[in-house]
């Protein structure tokens, strides 16, 4: 993220306004209307939470300005050339060890509740850039309702996932069905999901595999991910609505085999997913 300078204020601004500049990066203390949006992808999002100090955002922020300039790994969180992103650029990790991520006005109390628009007690990240700030293996559990559809990456983020979680960890994913309305009918969604899109990343030794496992398995589709996963379950919620509901029995059966031949004509809204982490 890029602040404007003072030059960039307008100078028949009479609101109050101080620029305290230094060699290794400049503080601001300006007010919410006073901040030009900067053009730049996701600024809006963190420029203005420069008068709440204590969020974790503004830690994130306060170790920008004073981190030299290196290699760019998400909004605001720049590392030395070479370095991942390790918690010395994001300040002191999160006590919880629950993730919600994507969580939209579903603020959890006691969990990380993590999304790239300010809802008012969450922290604030670009979801589409790699790494989060959060170090290797902290997490024992991670919710991830309808999120992972609006992203631009699914290996990436899948891994990322496995990154941040511990061994064991439980990774719950809900996401609508590909061939659903609400999947289709919603512009922003870009990740199609179906019953076995986590199986590229599946850790499947030691037990005896399906057919179409085997065949599978010689053609993973995963660019080399190191994340693996137990998938403890996977299948379809038909609807929210209460007398519908008694379809889940019957379409679960074999969801699989459901998914091949009567998804089209007996179509469920979302896919759940259970994960264990495998490290």
């Amino acid at each position: 993220m890029r602040l404007l300078a003072a030059a960039d204020i307008d100078e028949g601004s009479r609101r109050r306004r101080r620029i305290d500049g230094t060699t290794q990066g400049t503080t601001l203390e300006v007010s919410r209307q006073e901040i030009r949006r900067d053009p730049t992808p996701g600024a809006h999002r963190l420029g203005w939470r420069l008068n709440q100090p204590h969020s974790f955002g503004e830690q994130i922020l306060q170790s920008q300005t004073t981190t030299p300039p290196g290699p760019e790994v998400g909004i605001g969180f720049p590392a030395p050339s070479g370095q991942r992103l390790g918690m010395s650029h994001v300040g002191t990790p999160p006590e919880s060890r629950r993730l919600n991520v994507g969580c939209g006005l579903d603020i959890r109390p006691g969990w990380v509740n993590l999304d790239r628009v300010d809802y008012g007690g969450n922290t604030l990240t670009d979801l589409d850039r790699y790494p989060w700030p959060f170090p290797d293996s902290h997490f024992d559990e991670i919710l991830c309702s309808h999120i992972l559809e609006h992203l631009g990456n699914f290996n990436a983020v899948v891994t990322e996932l496995w990154r941040i979680s511990r061994p064991g960890a439980l990774i719950v994913v809900r996401v609508p069905f590909f061939l659903s309305t609400k999947f289709y009918s919603e512009p922003d969604h870009r990740i199609p999901f179906g019953i076995r899109s986590f199986d590229n990343y599946e850790d499947i030794s030691g037990r005896t595999l399906r057919f179409y496992e085997k065949w599978k398995l010689g053609h993973r589709t995963n660019y080399g991910s190191p994340a693996r996963f137990r998938i403890e379950e996977k299948r379809f919620h038909f609807s929210n609505f209460a007398v519908l509901r008694w379809l889940n029995g019957p379409i679960n059966l074999e969801p699989v085999l459901f998914e091949r031949f009567l998804a089209t004509l007996l179509t469920p809204e979302e896919v759940w997913f259970r994960l264990r982490v495998v490290k």
